[in-house]
């Protein structure tokens, strides 16, 4: 019997999902919560390449060169959600049918942890029922779930929060170090589910201990205690490890950059959100779309931050009545300060922003926590606490009127209807025809796909989206070259706008003159670049592709090939001519590895890359060593100084140390056989002289440390 009350909120909570969720339920098996205009392309992707990864490659799922491919990048800053990519290799369903399983798992247990939290808190079902439907039902939940999956896993909070508490009860000691070890795990779930959600941890960890370290003095002098927090800290440390290794250089030299004070002000929560009803409310959306579509900055997935006006009012209820009792207060103080950290580092009212600095600005300069540019998704920790808070009120509250049994479910009927997004918007999955076509081809090969897209945060790279490629690659499963990574090398798409072919295509279709950079390649040439990236399929998107790059295909592309498709969106062709050497690396192709910016134009002269901080490193592959020149041409930062030195180092040892003079100028550097190795060799720069753009130059807002630009860099045999 005393599980009843459980299983009846569980049920309860999966019936409300399943309505809020509607007609999902009834398209299980095809389609995707969201309009279809979000990320959702991407964790799918991440669904399908961790159980490809792990089940037919038995490769490491948190690195991969099925994009990007060869040179391949980690999954880490990409699908963010290793816990729901975990959940889904037991289960014997197609991805869409595990994605939509995950959705449901989520809103479920978001609630039930709530409800368990609430309940061992006010120790009132009843109460504790309503904060479960608040968290886990309250429209910042379903603004992402259209395209933010990832910020939809909030269930395993409410569970860390609970044992977290616990650890520090005086009445929980008999749990010994139970406690801490479940903290620990689920503080690593946590963090498994979505970094932001372990920053937010890790903040309400602080504020709460503080809290503590107020309230329960003698707690600090507890022998005991400090083992038991060393436990909580060291299982999520140790679980992260091969997370935080396969992202390490990435998360360093990655090109997320933080800007200034102004990147940080467009996703905040608007203070008129928090009364104003959610987007997708059957009720209210007439009424509210203009606001979220064209007023607030952060828009329907960044400002659906409603908080709720029978909330609003259990709220107000509690702080009249019992803002005396000191438990409640910690968690109006808690709601409170995610509400106020969610407004970001300027105060914004419906759309006008208002020079009043908030405490979101400190964030802004503390590193590790800058990476957090979506300041609303801190409402998400303040809806968390106000649950427990309003918990308390209704406890009061029913205590009061012990008579009135209908008045938990009247409540719980208004926040429903205040919350109900249904009919939720839902999309079909669908892929083209033509990628079933290839997916019948065994063979391990490139699909080339055309427009070349890749998109990296933060680089040049981040204007058009590859995510419809890498979405259809869960059918055809072949490689691609482009990728979607949300932290990573900003050069990594240059290793290919060097090689024929592919330089030919970006300068056409980026309407860049290839004549002033480029050599025109022969066939030979083209075969090189299709052996060896095994390019076996070339597939041209004609709304998307430039008029340039269809006749260019229709006319100068001298390698036979073989119409496979054709139909008012999509062209195909297989190569028919092939020569071999599959992942044989071709000599000398130069890569920009660590420490330069993106590609950019210098006139009509020079494809150039700055450098990026005091070191550099370009790497090249070279099949035996021998004597070679390094050729390139080069411009010292500031400009028109002739101060600046570059020490050159091949495989870490000294090569020469090099004066650069003002201006661009040619450099040609002999390199003897002995500098050189068979397979990869590192080429490190290393300068004298560092400078900020917005250090020199009035009015620049370039925050970059540069030293040297280069260009036409070349490394030929003798």
């Amino acid at each position: 019997m005393k599980i009843k009350p459980h299983l009846l909120a569980i049920a309860s909570y999966l019936g409300v999902t399943v309505i809020f969720t509607y007609p999902l339920i009834l398209n299980f098996s095809t389609h995707l919560p969201g309009p279809g205009n979000g990320d959702e392309q991407i964790f799918y992707w991440g669904l399908w390449w961790f159980k490809k990864a792990v089940l037919e490659l038995h490769s490491n799922p948190l690195f991969s060169n099925y994009i990007f491919y060869p040179f391949g990048t980690n999954t880490v800053f990409l699908q963010l959600a290793i816990f729901n990519d975990l959940l889904s290799l037991p289960l014997f369903l197609n991805i869409t049918q595990v994605y939509n399983f995950i959705v449901i798992f989520s809103f479920v247990f978001s609630a039930c942890g709530m409800f368990l939290l609430a309940d061992y808190l006010v120790r009132n079902k009843k109460a504790a029922f309503i904060a479960g439907l608040i968290f886990a039902f309250c429209p910042y939940k379903f603004a992402h779930l259209s395209g933010h999956w990832t910020l939809a896993a909030t269930e395993w909070i409410p569970f860390y929060v609970l044992f977290l508490i616990k650890m520090t009860r005086p009445g929980e000691t008999r749990g010994g170090i139970k406690n801490s070890l479940l903290a620990g795990i689920f503080l690593l779930l946590v963090a498994l589910s979505d970094y932001y959600y372990l920053n937010f941890a890790i903040l309400f960890t602080i504020f709460y201990w503080i809290y503590v370290i107020l309230t329960q003095k003698n707690l600090i002098h507890n022998k005991v205690f400090p083992n038991k927090l060393a436990i909580m800290i060291l299982i999520p440390l140790a679980g992260l490890l091969p997370v935080l290794f396969s992202a390490f250089n990435d998360f360093v030299y990655g090109s997320y950059a933080f800007g200034g004070l102004k990147d940080y002000c467009e996703f905040v929560s608007d203070l008129a959100g928090f009364v104003t009803p959610g987007f997708y409310s059957p009720f209210f959306r007439k009424y509210v779309f203009d606001l979220y579509t064209n007023i607030f900055t952060g828009g329907v997935a960044e400002n659906n931050v409603f908080i709720g006006y029978t909330v609003l009012i259990l709220g107000f209820y509690g702080i009249y009545k019992y803002y005396s009792h000191r438990e409640l207060r910690f968690w109006l103080y808690s709601a409170v300060l995610f509400f106020v950290l969610s407004l970001g580092p300027l105060l914004h009212i419906y759309g006008k922003e208002y020079p009043v600095y908030l405490p979101g600005w400190l964030l802004v300069w503390i590193p590790g926590l800058n990476g957090m540019r979506v300041f609303s998704r801190f409402s998400l920790m303040g809806m968390f606490s106000l649950s427990i808070f309003i918990a308390y009120a209704c406890n009061f509250l029913f205590q009061r009127f012990q008579n009135k049994v209908l008045l938990m479910p009247a409540i719980a009927l208004l926040i429903f209807f205040e919350y109900l997004p249904a009919p939720y918007p839902i999309h079909k999955v669908s892929i083209p025809q033509v990628y079933s076509i290839i997916a019948q081809d065994n063979e391990d090969c490139l699909v080339l796909e055309i427009p070349l897209k890749w998109f990296i945060v933060g680089s040049a790279h981040s204007s058009v989206l590859p995510s419809n490629y890498m979405f259809c690659q869960t059918v055809h499963n072949k490689r691609l070259i482009s990728g979607h990574i949300s932290r990573g090398s900003a050069t990594l798409p240059d290793h290919y706008l060097d090689m024929p072919l592919l330089n030919k295509l970006y300068c056409l279709q980026e309407n860049i003159p290839f004549e002033k950079f480029y050599k025109e390649a022969d066939a030979k040439s083209l075969l090189q670049t299709i052996n060896f990236l095994n390019i076996k399929y070339i597939i041209i998107h004609k709304q998307e592709a430039n008029q340039k790059v269809l006749n260019y295909f229709e006319n100068q592309f001298f390698v036979k090939k073989e119409m496979i498709f054709n139909d008012k969106e999509i062209i195909a062709y297989r190569i028919a001519e092939k020569a071999g050497g599959y992942n044989v690396i071709p000599e000398n192709i130069v890569r920009y590895s660590q420490g330069w910016s993106d590609r950019q134009m210098w006139g009509e002269k020079y494809l150039m890359h700055w450098s990026r901080g005091r070191k550099s490193l370009l790497t090249v592959d070279l099949n035996e060593p021998s004597g070679q020149t390094i050729s390139m041409d080069a411009i010292p930062f500031p400009l028109g100084t002739n101060k600046q030195s570059v020490k050159v180092f091949i495989n870490n040892k000294l090569l020469t140390e090099q004066r650069l003079s003002a201006g661009w100028r040619a450099y040609s550097i002999p390199v003897p056989a002995s500098f050189w190795k068979a397979g990869t060799n590192n080429l490190n720069f290393s300068y004298t002289l560092v400078e900020s753009p917005e250090n020199i130059y009035n009015n620049s807002t370039d925050k970059r440390f540069l030293a040297m630009g280069i260009s036409n860099i070349r490394i030929t045999g003798k």
